[in-house]
C-alpha cells in the first residue's frame, strides 16, 4: 500500500504513489488504486502510446488514465490515434 509502485487516483484527479502519502486516515472515499505499476508517462504528439509501452500498448495490463478521470486497460481502447492530450500511461512493473 505504501510503495512507489502502488498508484492512487484521488477523486480530485490528483495522482499519488504510496510513498507520497503520509496521512492514510485522510485518503478520500472513492480513491482508486493500481498495484505494481510505474508511471505516469504522458501521451503527446511526439510520444505515442506505442513509443511509451512498446508492443504491450494494447494489453489489458497497460493502464491509461484519461483526462476524464477514467482508467482503461489498453485492450479497451478502440483507436489509439484519438487519445486525448493529457492521457497518462501506467506500465506494469516486471516482477
Amino acid at each position: 500500500y505504501n510503495r512507489p509502485t502502488t498508484i492512487y487516483f484521488l477523486p480530485s484527479g490528483r495522482i499519488m504513489n504510496g510513498s507520497m502519502i503520509s496521512d492514510w486516515d485522510d485518503l478520500p472515499a472513492n480513491t482508486r488504486l493500481i498495484i505494481g505499476y510505474k508511471g505516469p508517462f504522458a501521451v503527446r504528439k511526439d510520444h505515442s502510446a506505442y513509443r511509451i509501452a512498446g508492443a504491450g500498448y494494447k494489453e489489458l495490463k497497460t493502464i491509461y488514465y484519461l483526462p476524464s478521470n477514467r482508467l482503461l486497460g489498453g485492450n479497451r481502447i478502440q483507436d489509439f490515434s484519438r487519445l486525448q492530450a493529457g492521457t497518462l500511461v501506467f506500465l506494469p512493473v516486471a516482477l
